[in-house]
């Protein structure tokens, strides 16, 4: 007989850590996305003792939680029910905070990220040294940038290739190279990809798929609002996003909308449809602008059907 438990709203408070570290490590293999949408919920409306060690620990570990599935909205929203001030984990916090206003261009705010915050804290990576060089280009303060660049160069315990070759394209150092594709180094520090991709959309630069492998649910807004990025990749982008839920139909559409096909394709659909075989993406802009150009139903039907 099956046994029916009541999610209650202290349940997760009154396990082990280990016990929730279980669950939750289980619940990435989730994947239906109702059975996604309502966990979520389910942890998003838990509520804490924050005077309770244990209780503090099991909000960090949804958090991470949420932040290792790309639910960084989520991770954020949970993270700004602390009182950070005496927090254990307040560098995770904050780093959560950074990306989200990154991810989401709020970059006034990042930039007055030290003068809101009480920086008894540090972040690995050089994190908040690397803000400031962002932030000093952002105030076209070049020299002032490149100085402290400098000093942080020196001081670093690894270099950042991805980070240095951002500065040199915003700073306009890499003529040579202005026409080429910016390419993520392989050693990807994955939570300065939102700084990343920030630079990258100052720079007017091409974001690659490699930023879309890295995140995919954060990085895929940022891909699809870049025109500088190839339309297929932010055809695939879009597709994720709408797949995931974080994008409405009404803009996937307009993004099919914008692809620039010409007469003489619509007017040979079996020869381009043949020409864009190995391009699924490319294929599902064709055939929504295909079906929507069909005057009687009878021949948007057909399209329709041979479409599936």
């Amino acid at each position: 007989e099956e046994e029916n438990i009541e999610l209650k709203d202290n349940y997760f408070t009154l396990l082990q850590k280990s016990k929730v570290n279980n669950i939750l490590n289980n619940s990435k293999n989730i994947k239906s996305n109702i059975l996604k949408k309502q966990l979520n919920e389910f942890l998003l409306n838990l509520s804490f003792d924050f005077e309770d060690k244990n209780h503090r620990d099991i909000h960090f570990q949804i958090i991470n939680y949420f932040y290792d599935t790309g639910n960084l909205s989520n991770a954020y929203q949970m993270s700004k029910l602390l009182d950070l001030e005496n927090n254990e984990n307040i560098g995770f916090y904050k780093s959560i905070e950074l990306n989200y206003l990154l991810s989401t261009f709020q970059l006034e705010e990042v930039c007055n990220f030290k003068e809101s915050s009480n920086l008894n804290f540090s972040l690995e990576n050089n994190f908040l040294e690397k803000i400031d060089v962002f932030c000093l280009i952002l105030e076209d303060k070049n020299s002032e940038a490149e100085l402290l660049n400098s000093i942080m160069q020196e001081t670093q315990d690894s270099e950042d290739l991805n980070f240095q070759n951002l500065f040199n394209w915003m700073l306009n150092n890499n003529k040579e190279i202005e026409n080429s594709e910016f390419k993520l180094d392989k050693n990807i520090k994955k939570e300065l990809i939102f700084l990343y991709s920030a630079m990258a959309r100052i720079a007017e630069l091409p974001l690659t798929e490699e930023f879309l492998k890295v995140d995919s649910n954060n990085l895929a807004i940022p891909i699809i609002l870049n025109k500088s990025v190839p339309i297929e990749l932010r055809l695939k982008a879009a597709n994720q996003s709408f797949n995931n839920n974080m994008i409405q139909i009404e803009s996937l559409a307009a993004l099919y909308r914008s692809v620039d096909f010409n007469s003489s394709q619509f007017n040979k659909p079996e020869d381009t449809i043949n020409a864009l075989s190995n391009n699924i993406n490319i294929i599902m802009a064709y055939y929504f602008q295909l079906i929507n150009i069909q005057i009687f139903p009878s021949e948007r039907l057909d399209v329709m059907l041979d479409f599936w």
